[in-house]
């Protein structure tokens, strides 16, 4: 009991009560010596009666040794508990310092060197976190290297392989050569959206995407995105349904960043539906905090009656965000809008820079939704 009320001691109240003991052993030395040797009585006789008997002379030099030894014996418990912690932190450093950042010190104590043995703890521990983020980093840097390359290389094959056969006079009619003409400005085409895909990326990410919140309606914007895709819906043979309550609130929102978002969610639903399926757009205010979603804001869901997406490209990524929102993942039914896996990556990034958040449900066989928040404008 007393020795686990010593541990958690701090080291000047152990000092203190060091001092207290060998000042207690030392009055009552003193306070011994006095009663045996010098009561009140003539000096000179008392000397010469304490010279006539080595008995006290011995029992004095014994209570000297006895808290004299008292005395180094607590001073040598203490100094060997310092000297274990403190060589325990200098161990510690120098591992670390050669590179083994799991090194913990245990603590046993709650005195100061406990303490410091704690703060040395948590710096291991942040420097681990923050090597490991590094090599993360790193790791993505080389994936998202590789990847471009990938998705370069592909469209740029097969620009050089049909501007090859034009010049070479392979292409001998004019309907093929209008054929590989056709296929080098589509490629093309893919190309700079691409390009611009990874640089509105890299903007957004380093937060430099420049946006102009301002009131939207809802409804306007979901018509203006549906009109250029109203073509493909027809020849696709897919059933569109709009539900928007006419009293939904306008959001503050960059209109050119939400319709991006928008026209993206519905192309993907288009992609994935299959002919005479159904693709639905919703929407509705949210007054209260409810279903992890903040108040005052307003939801925007697109659905279809697709596929759906395998359950592992939903599970959550490094950064906790569903994988099949990271950039260049390609899942077995990856929903990007680029063909590359960065629509989707893009338009999370659009909506968490306006202040809202993005999720994806789906059942395999049945269908997905994906929807966002955006706030609600004053």
């Amino acid at each position: 009991m007393f020795r686990h009320r010593f541990r958690h001691t701090s080291i000047r109240s152990k000092l203190t009560l060091t001092y207290i003991a060998g000042a207690l052993l030392a009055a009552l030395l003193g306070f011994t010596v006095y009663h045996v040797f010098v009561q009140p009585v003539d000096w000179a006789a008392q000397i010469v009666e304490v010279a006539q008997q080595p008995s006290n002379l011995w029992l004095m030099g014994l209570l000297i040794v006895a808290a004299l030894s008292v005395s180094v014996f607590l001073g040598y418990l203490m100094a060997r508990s310092f000297n274990r912690q403190i060589k325990a932190l200098a161990a510690g450093a120098h591992r670390i310092a050669s590179g083994d950042l799991a090194t913990r010190i245990e603590v046993h104590n709650e005195d100061e060197l406990a303490q410091l043995a704690g703060a040395f703890n948590d710096m291991a521990a942040r420097l681990q976190t923050s090597l490991d983020q590094q090599q993360k980093l790193e790791q993505a840097r080389r994936d998202i290297v590789a990847n471009v390359a990938h998705d370069l290389r592909t469209p740029l094959a097969a620009v050089q392989a049909a501007v090859e056969a034009l010049e070479e006079g392979v292409v001998e009619d004019a309907a093929t050569a209008t054929q590989y003409l056709a296929t080098v400005s589509r490629e093309t085409r893919y190309l700079g959206r691409l390009i611009d895909d990874l640089f509105a990326l890299s903007q957004l990410e380093a937060g430099q995407f420049q946006l102009e919140p301002m009131p939207i309606y809802v409804e306007d914007l979901v018509q203006d995105c549906l009109t250029g895709l109203l073509p493909q819906i027809d020849r696709t043979g897919v059933t569109l349904k709009i539900d928007l309550p006419a009293t939904l609130p306008p959001v503050q929102a960059d209109r050119h960043a939400t319709r991006r978002v928008l026209i993206n969610l519905l192309q993907n639903a288009l992609t994935f539906t299959p002919g005479g399926g159904q693709i639905a757009v919703s929407g509705a205010a949210v007054d209260t905090s409810r279903d992890g979603l903040p108040a005052n804001m307003v939801k925007l869901e697109v659905s279809d009656s697709g596929p759906g997406i395998p359950a592992e490209d939903l599970l959550p990524g490094p950064n906790g965000q569903p994988r099949i929102f990271a950039r260049f993942y390609r899942g077995d039914k990856a929903r990007s809008g680029s063909g590359a896996g960065l629509g989707l990556a893009i338009a999370n990034e659009l909506i968490r820079a306006q202040g809202g958040r993005m999720w994806v449900t789906s059942v395999p066989g049945e269908g997905t939704t994906i929807g966002f928040t955006l706030p609600r404008s004053n």
